[in-house]
């Protein structure tokens, strides 16, 4: 990123901290720590300077959850939140609010905090990044999960989330721009960026290897308008802070004026106890024609591999965009770690159908999805 060395340091501390702090936080609560390596042999290349203070971390954490409540929060949590974040040059919810939250009251709330505010940004995500054809075509969405309108409508912007998992299981590039239909969705990192630097709202452009944000910054894209990441640390290397300390006003608001505030997840949402119910849901990108029924099962197994419990379903030709499992654990169950495994089979035959590895290969009739630890 080039402009004064302030606002470069920001422009690249913004796409750095979302990579290694956000994402890696999303990443830690679906799951996927155990497959994807973060470690310092994937470090790209060292940064040449610190990542500076600009940027700072607000984690929903553990301590969060035990001092404010069970997940999920009511989003007036949210907006008790948000008003401690006034003097914040530019803030990043990296939560999906999708429905009215568990009190039914919650969104106007929210949206109006949002609107006052004038400076925060919500997520778009997609369980479905298509890789690009040919040179110079953007990585494309045909399916997202958005915030509620209302948040969007009261928001200065929404960007996509979303990074490119490698073969090896590594994360090295993050999309800067996704095609979504017939427009294209700049990532969250840059909506932020926008917003921090006071930049207009004009298209990007893009060409001969550079992005161009708002008509001043530029930053190197691959052929497909990816950004290589550039970690320069792991997680903890920016300031953070604690939600709940946040919102209990034990962090001083000089440590958050003018600063970019970046809203995550840094809690292991994999956790709970015998006789407790945990609720899967599976999203599925089918194709709309040549699909065929199946039955879809999911079970849960201890690490003796005996299966504890069970459930399956049966999917039509065609298969809904998503649909939920709730796997009881019974109350005299053994504490420990349980894999949460997932597997198709024919409708017809009941013959288990392959599921395909990385490089396109068939692997196995069933794949670990995740490890569920439940503790006594």
């Amino acid at each position: 990123m080039r402009r004064r060395d302030w606002p470069r340091r920001l422009g690249q501390g913004l796409l750095v901290g979302l990579a290694v702090a956000i994402l890696t936080g999303a990443a830690q609560a679906v799951g996927l720590l155990e497959t994807l390596q973060l470690a310092s042999s994937n470090y790209l290349y060292g940064a040449s300077e610190g990542p500076g203070d600009e940027i700072v971390i607000l984690a929903i954490d553990e301590e969060s959850l035990a001092r404010l409540g069970p997940w999920p929060w009511p989003y007036s949590t949210y907006v008790e939140l948000l008003n401690r974040l006034e003097g914040a040059r530019a803030i990043g919810i990296d939560v999906l609010f999708t429905e009215e939250d568990i009190t039914g009251e919650g969104v106007a709330a929210l949206a109006g905090v949002t609107h006052r505010l004038g400076n925060v940004v919500y997520p778009v995500t997609t369980f479905s990044l298509h890789l690009p054809i040919g040179k110079g075509e953007s990585y494309r969405a045909d399916r997202i999960v958005q915030t509620l309108p209302e948040l969007r409508q009261a928001a200065a912007g929404v960007g996509m989330v979303s990074v490119i998992i490698d073969k090896d299981g590594a994360i090295r590039r993050a999309p800067l721009i996704v095609q979504t239909g017939s427009r294209q969705q700049e990532a969250f990192s840059l909506q932020l960026l926008r917003i921090a630097l006071g930049l207009p709202s004009q298209p990007l452009r893009w060409s001969e290897g550079q992005l161009v944000i708002g008509g001043q910054l530029s930053t190197a894209v691959d052929d497909h308008g990816a950004m290589l990441i550039n970690y320069v640390g792991p997680p903890q290397t920016f300031p953070t802070y604690s939600v709940a300390d946040v919102i209990e006003g034990r962090i001083d608001p000089a440590r958050l004026k003018d600063k970019v505030a970046l809203v995550g997840y840094a809690f292991d949402r994999r956790t709970g106890a015998p006789g407790e119910t945990l609720r899967l849901t599976l999203r599925w990108d089918a194709p709309s024609a040549g699909a065929r029924p199946v039955r879809v099962t999911v079970q849960l197994v201890d690490e003796r591999g005996n299966v504890e419990t069970q459930v399956s379903r049966r999917l039509g030709a065609a298969h809904p965009d998503e649909d939920v499992y709730l796997l009881a654990l019974g109350a005299d169950a053994s504490p420990g770690a349980y894999d949460l495994e997932v597997g198709i089979a024919d409708l017809v035959t009941a013959q288990a159908l392959p599921l395909l590895g990385a490089d396109g290969q068939p692997r196995h009739d069933r794949a670990l999805l995740t490890k569920v630890r439940f503790y006594p």
